[in-house]
C-alpha cells in the first residue's frame, strides 16, 4: 500500500492499493460511517435501449464493506450530488488493485492507523517463477509491485520435440531453493502454460519447498506474466496462508503459555485486569470480538497500546482465529505471571 496523503488533523487518508493484501487491511479499518471516496463507474442510459460505462469520481458515507472476489466493495450514500446522481443516492465504491481511496474519519484509532502503516512498510515475502519447456522468469513480489530477479532460458532437447533437457529444471530447482533461502520467502508461485509446472514438480527433490509452492497458470514466460498472475485467484491465497501463518504463530504460542499455566490470560475480564495493570506484552483480539464489542474492543486497544503492547488483529475465518473465538475473541501474552 502506498500512502498518498495523510491529514489526521482533519480525519483524512489517501492511500493507493497495490496488492491483494492491501485491500484486506483497508477491510480492517473501514467501518460504518467513515466517509470513502474514490473513481467509480456506473450505467449511464445512451438510448431506451443502450447503456454506457461512465467513470465519475464519488464519496460515500459507509455503511458495509465487504472484501470478496479480489476487491473491496463499500456501499452507503452519496455525500454530495454529482451530475446525474443525487445526493444521499445508495452506490457501490469497488476498490481493487491500482485503486485509489480517501477515506476519513471523525477520529482515527491508533491500531487502524497502526494497520495502515504496516501495510505502508510490509515486504510481501512472496517468490514467483514462471517457466516453459525454455525459459524462466524469477520475480520477488514486493508491496510496491514486484522486482525481476532473473531471466534463464534453456535448451530444448531436440527442435520439435516438447521436452526439456534434465539439466534446464535441475538448475531452476537450484535456482529457487537459492533465492528461498536468501530472501527467506514464505511461499512460492510456480506458473506456467500448459503442463510444464507439473513437469517441473517432478524434478523438485525439496520437501520444503514443495509444501510452500502453489500452482498456478499463465499465458506466457515473460514480464507480462507476472502481472497476470497479481491478478491470479492462487496469489490471493497465497497471501491468505502467509496472513494464516503468521497469526497461527501468535495464538500457538498463547496455547503454550496456557498449557503450561504461563505468561498468560484470556477472557474480557481477565484482559481488563491484565492491561489495568500494564500486564499486557501483546494483545491478540478477533475481528468478530471487534464487531461485536465495537466500544469495548477500542477501549481494550487503546489502554493497551497506551502500556506500549503490540496489538494484533486475527481473522476469525483462519483456525487461529477460531481457537481465540472459543477463548472469546480476546487474550494477551503478559509480562509477568499474575497470580
Amino acid at each position: 500500500m502506498k500512502l498518498l496523503k495523510k491529514d489526521l488533523k482533519h480525519g483524512r487518508l489517501v492511500v493507493a492499493v497495490q496488492n491483494l493484501d492491501d485491500l484486506w487491511h483497508l477491510s480492517q479499518v473501514i467501518e460504518p460511517g467513515d466517509l470513502v471516496s474514490s473513481r467509480t463507474t456506473r450505467k449511464v442510459k445512451v438510448t431506451e435501449k443502450e447503456k454506457d460505462k461512465k467513470t465519475v469520481f464519488l464519496e460515500l458515507a459507509a455503511e458495509a464493506v465487504e472484501f470478496k472476489d479480489q476487491a473491496l466493495r463499500v456501499n452507503g450514500k452519496t455525500t454530495e450530488e454529482k451530475e446525474d446522481i443525487p445526493k444521499g443516492a445508495y452506490h457501490t465504491i469497488s476498490l481493487e488493485i491500482g485503486s485509489t481511496a480517501g477515506i476519513a474519519k471523525d477520529s482515527w484509532p491508533k491500531y487502524q492507523l497502526k494497520c495502515i502503516d504496516m501495510a505502508a512498510r510490509k515486504q510481501s515475502r512472496t517468490l514467483i517463477l514462471v517457466l516453459d519447456r525454455e525459459e524462466a522468469v524469477f520475480a520477488l513480489l514486493k508491496s510496491k509491485g514486484y522486482e525481476i530477479l532473473s531471466q534463464i532460458k534453456g535448451k530444448v532437447a531436440k527442435k520439435g520435440v516438447d521436452s526439456v533437457t534434465a539439466n534446464f529444471y535441475r538448475d531452476l530447482t537450484t535456482k529457487l531453493s537459492d533465492y528461498f533461502k536468501r530472501f527467506r520467502t514464505d511461499s512460492i508461485v510456480v506458473a506456467s502454460p500448459a503442463f510444464w509446472k507439473e513437469d517441473f514438480m517432478k524434478e523438485l527433490i525439496d520437501e520444503s519447498l514443495k509444501k510452500r509452492i502453489v500452482l498456478a497458470t499463465c499465458s506466457s514466460v515473460s514480464r507480462n506474466a507476472i502481472e497476470e498472475l497479481l491478478k491470479r485467484p492462487e496469489l490471493a491465497a497465497v497471501l491468505k496462508q502467509q496472513r494464516a501463518a503468521e497469526e497461527s504463530r501468535y495464538v500457538e504460542q498463547l496455547m503454550v503459555e496456557i498449557g503450561k499455566d504461563g505468561l498468560a490470560a484470556y477472557g474480557k475480564k481477565e484482559i481488563g485486569n491484565a492491561v489495568a495493570a500494564g500486564n499486557v506484552k501483546v494483545l491478540l483480539i478477533t475481528d468478530v470480538f471487534i464487531y461485536r464489542n465495537r466500544k469495548d474492543a477500542e477501549e481494550l486497544m487503546k489502554m493497551a497500546e497506551g502500556v506500549k503492547a503490540e496489538v494484533v488483529i486475527i481473522n476469525s475465518e483462519n483456525e487461529a482465529g477460531g481457537k481465540l473465538d472459543s477463548l472469546g475473541g480476546v487474550a494477551a501474552l503478559t509480562r509477568y505471571k499474575a497470580y
